[in-house]
């Protein structure tokens, strides 16, 4: 995500405590909106909690607790050590 510093001017413009600001081309077509970023946070968590509770992303942590159950995994140690031994992360004590 890039970053904008916004002056007082700008700030005033968009009102983001009033609402969603549509930001516009010259033709009047809308190319971004505004939020404040509380908001926008919200709709993040929103958007993240309907995702995690689909039928899917049940069957998913269904999967996965069987798997446990099973001793499919892996300890932090080992997967710590493959990703060592295929260079994605420094070596012990460096």
């Amino acid at each position: 995500m890039s970053k904008l510093i916004l002056d007082k001017e700008l700030r005033a413009k968009l009102a983001v405590g009033n609402g969603p600001t549509e930001l516009c081309d010259p033709g009047g077509k809308p190319v971004a909106y505004v939020v404040a970023a509380d908001e926008y946070m919200r709709l993040l968590y929103d958007q993240a909690w309907a995702e995690s509770n689909t039928p899917e992303a049940e069957a998913e942590r269904q999967a996965a607790l069987e798997a446990y159950r099973r001793g499919d995994y892996v300890t932090s140690q080992q997967l710590f050590d493959e990703l060592r031994q295929l260079g994605y992360m420094p070596r012990a004590g460096r």
